[in-house]
């Protein structure tokens, strides 16, 4: 199944930077994108942004600190236990979906009707070098997170990062790739890993994002 973008989930192969961790987000720089409905909600910190994806509590001071092992910690913590959820309700309804089958098209999948429990956190991008500046958190509601699953954000203009990307992360199998032009257009590069810098050629180029399987 395919989240907000119409193309197969396949990875691309790049090199990536070192972890390490990046310093507190300035008040309100933290935002939330949706790659459901695009909706967008800025918070004063890491946390709050969060918390506000996965309807869960974050208590682990690392991540308003900056820490990017702390809060790789709390999304990958959060993402299983959503696409657990995920699964177990797809198993569970299967046997329902199996007997209206008839109703079901090749353009509408039966299991487009599902819906995860908690929201899966996909990704961040940052202004800065080295995981700094004003960010976004990129998330989705499907609960299958990267594990044949890719997904889109057509427009970074559509939440203020349009030509402004410098240093990215990803969650849960993701894998981020950076297109110079707006809908998956234009030349672009993938990130299999956290990286500070995403090199001269796509610094403050991006226009579109995907969140694919990493390869």
């Amino acid at each position: 199944m395919v989240a907000g973008l119409a193309v197969a989930a396949a990875a691309l192969a790049t090199t990536g930077a070192a972890s390490g961790a990046s310093p507190t987000a300035q008040a309100g720089d933290v935002c939330t994108v949706s790659a459901d409905t695009g909706e967008q909600q800025c918070f004063d910190t890491f946390s709050e942004a969060l918390e506000s994806i996965t309807g869960e509590q974050v208590a682990d001071p690392g991540v308003d600190a900056g820490d990017r092992t702390a809060i790789a910690r709390v999304v990958e913590a959060h993402d299983a236990r959503a696409h657990a959820a995920y699964l177990n309700r797809v198993a569970a309804t299967a046997p329902r979906l199996a007997a209206s089958a008839s109703l079901a098209t090749a353009s509408t999948p039966a299991s487009a009707s599902l819906s995860a429990s908690s929201n899966l956190v996909l990704g961040a991008v940052w202004k800065n070098k080295n995981w700094t500046g004003g960010s976004k958190v990129l998330y989705a509601a499907n609960g299958s997170g990267c594990y044949g699953t890719t997904y889109g954000f057509p427009h970074t203009s559509s939440f203020g990062m349009n030509d402004t990307i410098s240093s990215v992360t990803a969650y849960y199998n993701c894998a981020t790739t950076l297109y110079k032009d707006a809908n998956y257009k234009g030349t672009n590069r993938t990130y299999q890993v956290d990286t500070a810098y995403v090199g001269d050629t796509m610094n403050d180029e991006a226009s579109s994002i995907v969140y694919r399987p990493k390869s």
